[in-house]
């Protein structure tokens, strides 16, 4: 018992150590990860499971916008990215909340909202893309420790551990295997060059998102 109880504690504190302010998200599996939401950074701006949807009085309305780090606005304060822009130019009757997330590739925003916005009653969703999110998001870096911690729902050759099947199993249940395949993906890519997605999967993440 005692033995069971250090993995579980030792699991989340590895999971914790390798993301910082990110949480990984398994389900629906194209999101990937999503913020926590601790971090003095990310308050009032970036998605993340920890938020609750606020009640929506009838006579308001409410934008989300979705996109990656553009959208969240990296290094500017929330009011100087384009979301906070957006709020200034409409009315006091519309709330704008932005959802962009850090890294966030077509897909992910494909999967938050599909699964995650309806029940925050938006009249109207804005995406706020950039080139690299024509490909899937596979690895992030700790950023404590600067590993490469993998994420991806799909292990490309020539980075596989193990057989596919397997190592997404372990993906799922070990931060330790997680940084062991990111490791793997990011000697493909420094050998190789970065991944190139099959020539239909961004076409099918607009008409998901649409």
């Amino acid at each position: 018992m005692c033995a069971g109880v250090g993995v579980v504690l030792g699991e989340r504190w590895q999971l914790e150590r390798e993301l910082g302010t990110a949480t990984i998200v398994f389900e629906p599996p194209g999101m990937k990860y999503a913020l926590t939401g601790n971090a003095a950074a990310d308050r009032g701006r970036g998605y993340s499971d920890s938020r609750e949807p606020s009640p929506k009085e009838p006579w308001r309305q409410r934008v989300i916008t979705v996109g990656d780090s553009v959208t969240f606005g990296v290094s500017v304060a929330p009011r100087e990215a384009w979301p906070g822009a957006l709020q200034a130019l409409l009315p006091s009757s519309v709330d704008v909340l932005n959802f962009g997330v850090n890294g966030y590739d077509a897909e992910q925003v494909a999967s938050l909202v599909e699964s995650r916005l309806a029940a925050w009653k938006p009249d109207l969703v804005v995406w706020g893309t950039y080139t690299n999110d024509l490909a899937p998001t596979y690895m992030l870096y700790g950023t404590k420790t600067g590993d490469p911690v993998f994420v991806g729902n799909h292990v490309p050759e020539g980075a596989r551990v193990l057989p596919e099947p397997l190592s997404l199993w372990l993906v799922r249940r070990s931060a330790l295997f997680r940084r062991l395949q990111g490791g793997f993906y990011s000697r493909l890519v420094a050998e190789k060059g970065a991944v190139v997605a099959e020539p239909e999967w961004y076409p099918e993440q607009v008409r998901r998102v649409r």
